[in-house]
């Protein structure tokens, strides 16, 4: 087991999406103890020409647990193993900050999941 994908190096940021991938594939989801709490993680993965395959930790909040169930109809993780995600940068308010944040797109998502 590669200890590094447990690190903070490994987790989705929106520098990922801006530079690595928009549209990434759920292959696997936990329950993780972080600093602020249990959270789910969404574990994606996409191909890349430079890095080949690349896998990142996607911690889903409450918008992105929202958007989820309106793409796939479901909140069981376990049903949306295998589909396909997009991903967009969007600004959003954290902690009193406008920052970059990732959001699932919901109709670029249910498009590339029509064939399911």
């Amino acid at each position: 087991m590669d200890l590094r994908k447990y690190s903070a190096g490994n987790y989705l940021k929106s520098e990922d999406v801006k530079t690595t991938a928009k549209m990434w594939t759920i292959i696997s989801s936990e329950e993780r103890m972080l600093p602020d709490g249990n959270k789910p993680i969404l574990v994606l993965e996409t191909l890349t020409p430079k890095d080949g395959r690349v896998t990142k930790d996607f911690t889903v909040n409450v918008t992105n647990i929202n958007r989820l169930d309106e793409c796939f109809g479901t909140l069981e993780t376990d049903d949306m193993v295998g589909r396909k995600l997009l991903l967009v940068v969007e600004k959003v308010d954290f902690k009193g900050k406008n920052v970059d944040g990732v959001r699932v797109d919901v109709e670029g998502t249910k498009s590339i999941n029509k064939e399911r």
